[in-house]
């Protein structure tokens, strides 16, 4: 199934999707730059202090 980012709404998103189902969108913010790099992002998820973890991988 392909998603058309077009036709979300707030609404929609938050009465399909919010805390129901995962949701990728692609290139949501075209031309974003990160504010860190990879390594710098994955040190951060390695402190004990960190209230999140980075998960990584290759999803289908």
């Amino acid at each position: 199934m392909r998603f058309d980012s077009a036709s979300l709404t707030t609404e929609r998103f938050l009465a399909d999707f919010w805390q129901r189902h995962p949701l990728l969108v692609r290139q949501a913010f075209p031309g974003f730059e990160p504010a860190l790099d990879a390594d710098d992002l994955a040190g951060l998820a390695c402190e004990e202090l960190a209230e999140a973890r980075l998960v990584t991988g290759s999803f289908p």
